[in-house]
């Protein structure tokens, strides 16, 4: 069963998110994200094999340590297969750097990474809309496209989930150390 490790974001950013899935599930385009046990996110890593019990420790250290984020969504971006829409932030060094000691941090204790999300492949993204055919791509970027940007926020929580369906395992607040 898979495990992925997220940052998510201040409360403003993720209700301005979560609009946007609930108006892409409204319409029927793509009803997954709103129906789902997600939360507006960041997907740091993928792995088909984790400890939990390891990885609530090491992500407890990792949050301790690193202070909320900045975040700027700037741009709509496509993944054209399998059909994601999605909304891109500014990669700033901050970010990049929390992204590598995390897979730095997980790597004893993971197995089988996602390709997309190893340091030096990893595109940041907070999927909008995914699984789309090529004709809803389009009406799906429309509406993500209202969504006001750039929108500004913050990182301030780290977690994992395990899927599917999405179970929320454990998450942390940045800076609480």
């Amino acid at each position: 069963m898979p495990y992925a490790v997220h940052l998510f974001f201040d409360e403003n950013t993720e209700t301005k998110i979560n609009q946007i899935w609930k108006k892409l599930a409204d319409t029927g385009i793509a009803p997954y994200l709103h129906q789902s046990a997600n939360r507006p996110h960041i997907t740091l890593a993928v792995y088909q094999q984790l400890d939990p019990a390891a990885c609530q420790t090491l992500l407890r250290s990792i949050a301790a340590e690193q202070p909320p984020l900045p975040l700027s969504f700037q741009y709509i971006g496509i993944f054209p297969t399998p059909g994601a829409v999605f909304a891109g932030p500014t990669v700033a060094d901050t970010l990049l750097n929390l992204h590598r000691r995390t897979h730095e941090t997980l790597q004893p204790i993971s197995a089988d990474p996602t390709p997309y999300y190893v340091p030096g492949q990893w595109v940041p993204h907070c999927t909008l809309a995914m699984e789309l055919t090529p004709e809803l791509l389009t009406p799906a970027v429309e509406i993500s496209l209202e969504l006001s940007l750039p929108l500004e926020g913050k990182i301030t929580e780290i977690g994992c989930t395990e899927q599917p369906p999405v179970k929320h395992l454990f998450g942390f607040e940045l800076g609480s150390g």
